[in-house]
């Protein structure tokens, strides 16, 4: 019995300091996993900034053209709104148009037939004399 008990004292301590390795091991195994995560979320960092500065490279570089085209049709919109202004079926003072100006010289004489003058007509006009 005596012979179990050293037998099992020996197998105690050795399982004893292979504990205490074991648990050395394990600290160590941690303290490197917090390293590994803490330096895996400042790669995940790094990826995410260059992943945005890529992407909005990207996208500038594929709106720049529709933004010229953009501009263009705007000023399109603009004459074409300005011609719809010019509609002929407003008062000729709102539409944009320029009245041109009378430049005949008035003669003096008044409006209509002038005496001595014969006048045509598909219409026979009778006189009566009084």
């Amino acid at each position: 019995m005596l012979k179990q008990i050293d037998e099992l004292t020996l197998e105690n301590e050795g399982l004893h300091q292979e504990n205490k390795r074991l648990r050395t091991e394990n600290r160590k195994f941690r303290a490197e996993s917090v390293r590994l995560r803490d330096r895996l979320e400042k790669l995940e960092e790094l990826l995410e900034d260059r992943i945005s500065e890529s992407v909005e490279e990207a996208v500038s570089k594929a709106v720049a053209p529709l933004q010229i085209i953009i501009a263009e049709k705007e000023k399109e919109i603009l004459r074409l709104k300005s011609q719809i202004d010019k509609d002929s079926s407003k008062p000729s003072s709102s539409n944009g148009f320029r009245k041109i100006p009378n430049n005949r010289e008035k003669s003096g004489k008044s409006q209509g037939g002038q005496p001595g003058h014969k006048g045509s007509s598909t219409v026979f006009h009778l006189k009566i004399y009084k």
